[in-house]
């Protein structure tokens, strides 16, 4: 089965209702559907978020599954540092997940592909 990570494109301050709408929600003991992933209020900032080497890095992630962003940066033939900027950016967005084992941090990928949805 394809896992798909999903970005939506739309402002923020739909985004910031729909979290409100869905806390309420569950405060009143109503089912909730999942909240998409990641939200970008601006459809260019998607060219600026999934560059080529982000690209790259999330597919090196999901198919060698490194140990740690380290073994990442060496698969990378990259300098370590912005390997590290990126994985820390890309995780905040929540399209990279960092988990710590034994002092390490592993990158982890756990969707197939990245579904955008643009509101016209």
């Amino acid at each position: 089965m394809i896992e798909t990570k999903e970005v939506k494109i739309k402002s923020l301050k739909s985004a910031f209702q729909e979290v409100i709408d869905t806390v309420n929600k569950s405060l009143n003991g109503e089912e909730v559907k999942k909240i998409c992933d990641t939200v970008i209020d601006n459809p260019e900032l998607l060219t600026k978020i999934i560059t080529p080497k982000r690209y790259a890095l999330l597919k090196v992630i999901k198919r060698k599954k490194p140990s740690s962003i380290n073994e990442l940066a060496k698969m990378l033939n990259r300098d370590y540092k912005n390997v590290y900027t990126e994985v820390q950016f890309l995780s905040e967005l929540g399209l990279i997940e960092i988990v710590k084992t034994k002092g390490k941090k592993k990158p982890i990928v756990e969707y197939d592909e990245i579904g955008v949805k643009i509101p016209v």
